[in-house]
């Protein structure tokens, strides 16, 4: 998840005045509270509005749990909880209340193909940076999706989804000692994806796009187009 963290920071500490996410996805709002955190840490002043939204009614109460530990309180943290699917009307009565949305980090198993063209509007117009985990390995349908909602934006980076390998069974592992020993026997470069950041093991693909008409990229080696 280096890639994602990495982008995320980026847009946290580079708000001025007010940050917002929206997080797809959230579990238990893993991304939201995290750049929350590094708000409140390293970008003193700068209001936070979330948007959270799992259909898991476990990661929902977490979701509460987490704001409480942390004190993400109103109202430096205006955090919005949605428990159900990711809906295309949830996003839009909420990004309606933004001139301008930091973050739209999407990781919902695949709905992702159908949700992004439904709310395409909101993305063109407020959204800066959007992380999209890709779930489907068919490169065709990954190119439909960004043709169709994100042609001409600059892409930070790009992996591939390649699904369940030795190597990231290893990578898994609760035992850390024992994970380490395996990713010297199991894991070569054929399981490896080069980024600008290294050589990284994908499991779901992930496509980091900036909107041109509302930021610029400043993560690894920018390139136009997939």
């Amino acid at each position: 998840e280096y890639l994602e963290a990495a982008a995320v920071y980026e847009m946290a500490l580079a708000a001025s005045g007010s940050f917002a996410l929206i997080e797809l996805g959230a579990r238990w709002g893993t991304w939201g509270f995290r750049a929350a955190a590094a708000v409140r840490q390293y970008n003193p002043g700068v209001a936070v509005h979330l948007l959270l939204v799992d259909m898991d009614l476990d990661a929902c109460a977490a979701m509460d749990r987490m704001g409480d530990l942390n004190e993400f309180y109103p109202p430096n943290f205006m955090v919005t909880r949605a428990c159900g699917e990711a809906e295309p009307e949830t996003v839009k009565e909420w990004a309606a209340q933004h001139e301008v949305i930091d973050v739209l980090d999407v990781d919902i198993e695949g709905e992702e193909y159908t949700l992004l063209p439904a709310i395409y509007d909101e993305i063109r117009t407020k959204v800066k940076r959007a992380i999209v985990g890709l779930h489907l390995a068919d490169e065709n349908v990954n190119q439909k999706l960004f043709d169709s909602v994100f042609k001409g934006w600059t892409t930070v980076v790009r992996t591939p989804a390649r699904g369940e390998s030795l190597c990231t069974q290893a990578l898994r592992q609760e035992d850390k000692w024992r994970a380490q020993s395996l990713l010297h026997q199991v894991c070569n470069e054929s399981h490896t994806q080069q980024t600008p950041f290294g050589p990284i093991v994908p499991w779901d693909g992930e496509l980091i796009v900036d909107n041109p008409m509302l930021t610029t990229s400043r993560v690894g080696r920018s390139e136009s187009g997939l």
